[in-house]
């Protein structure tokens, strides 16, 4: 037990000190904090050269008076005195023996209140007035305890300092409140959350006290968002055949057409949807598609080489819409063809097939001249990931072409309209095969 102090209170939450307008002995403000609805009294304890006998007579301060002149308690033969279960105010108790000691120590007594308070309905929730699709605004106060004591020479009242600071959180780890410890009221936010939310009001007081309040918001936002995946060609030398599938992929993403991507809404509190699949800006083209299934995986075709933005846009059920669109591009690659200058039909599994190296393809033909300007060979082909190539055979049949130079003419056009004409693809392939 600290007795630097003739009076004190172990139980005080805070102690502050009188400051007086003329030099006078400053006096202990004893602080407790009384939470909302409690009815909370202190308690004070004097002692004096302890652990020596005195005699303790406590006094109350009189606001009517000016004075502490009403009686409290009087203990005799005793080293300290308790005062307990007082209201605020002012407390004086003198000290003496009847020999040697007679003195007086002044304290004061403050039963803090602090009360935070959000504007909310009688369920807790936000008033619906407070918010719309495109705002959300909080409302609160911070009611702080006034306290005075008395000059005891002028009788006149001093209040005790006191202020507060406040704090705007929430249970949304993403949210981000705007002025959350400088605006109270109002407190607008023109990002409202797209979850359902608690937002927490917290209080302080410059004695250390702290008040909390909270309000739930039930979120009418909607945050669009998707993902996506490409389905792509692996060509598989075994059997010179390409198959595919989807793979999930990031923005920036490219491939050659026909480009087929799957869609996956990924929208957080949406009722309804309009997938948009190609911009009028970016590519000249639009092509949208309506759902209110979440799950619902669309799946789009892109023919034409060029850069895309698709996006979707989202719908709450209150009628808030918001739009994701992606900021790097769906890139159909420009149409191109690479032509080998030899191959190996030996069935060794290496280079067996006279193929071509190909991207964005929409029409290709091709025959294939032996230096007699017999034709050997010679395909029309739509798809391009179906066709197997030249396998070294003399038009389809089981006979192999001679080991040698033969010609080939190729037509072919892109699907951006680009012609690969026989005049440009006209040029020579070696037939090599090993010796047995």
């Amino acid at each position: 037990m600290n007795l630097s102090a003739q009076i004190f209170s172990p139980a005080a939450n805070a102690v502050r000190t009188t400051q007086y307008p003329v030099d006078t002995v400053d006096s202990p403000v004893f602080i407790f904090f009384s939470p909302p609805n409690i009815t909370l009294q202190g308690s004070l304890v004097a002692s004096f050269n302890s652990p020596e006998i005195n005699n303790f007579d406590w006094f109350q301060y009189n606001t009517l008076t000016g004075g502490f002149d009403v009686p409290m308690l009087s203990q005799t033969a005793v080293s300290e005195s308790h005062l307990d279960n007082l209201p605020g105010g002012g407390y004086r108790v003198h000290v003496w023996n009847g020999t040697d000691t007679d003195t007086t120590f002044t304290a004061w007594l403050h039963i803090d209140k602090l009360h935070t308070s959000i504007v909310k309905d009688t369920e807790g929730n936000l008033m619906k007035s407070a918010y719309t699709c495109d705002y959300l605004t909080l409302s609160g106060t911070v009611s702080i305890d006034t306290f005075f004591y008395y000059d005891p020479i002028s009788k006149s009242p001093v209040r005790l300092r006191n202020g507060f600071t406040f704090l705007w959180t929430s249970d949304n780890a993403e949210l981000s409140i705007p002025n959350k410890d400088r605006i109270l009221d109002p407190n607008t936010t023109y990002s409202p959350p797209y979850l359902d939310t608690w937002y927490i009001l917290t209080a302080r007081d410059s004695f250390g006290m702290t008040d909390i309040d909270s309000v739930f918001y039930e979120s009418i936002q909607v945050k669009p968002d998707f993902s996506f995946e490409l389905f792509e060609y692996e060509y598989n030398s075994n059997d010179n055949t390409y198959a595919g599938d989807f793979t999930e992929s990031m923005p920036p993403a490219e491939g050659d057409a026909l480009l087929k991507v799957r869609f996956k809404n990924e929208s957080k509190n949406g009722f309804s949807y309009e997938w948009i699949f190609s911009d009028s800006v970016k590519s000249d083209l639009f092509a949208n598609e309506l759902t209110s299934d979440l799950a619902y995986e669309p799946e789009y075709v892109y023919k034409i080489p060029n850069d895309y933005y698709p996006a979707i846009v989202a719908t709450s059920e209150a009628g808030c819409v918001d739009t994701f669109k992606l900021e790097e591009p769906i890139t159909v690659i420009p149409s191109l063809l690479e032509i080998p200058n030899v191959f190996s039909p030996d069935k060794d599994g290496l280079n067996d097939y006279f193929r071509v190296n190909f991207k964005s393809i929409k029409e290709f033909s091709i025959r294939i001249f032996d230096r007699t300007g017999k034709m050997v060979y010679k395909a029309e082909v739509s798809d391009m990931y179906t066709w197997e190539g030249w396998n070294g055979n003399v038009m389809d049949s089981d006979r192999g072409a001679s080991p040698g130079l033969y010609y080939y003419v190729i037509d072919a056009t892109g699907w951006d309209k680009e012609h690969y004409h026989k005049g440009q693809y006209r040029g020579v392939v070696y037939l090599f095969r090993s010796k047995e």
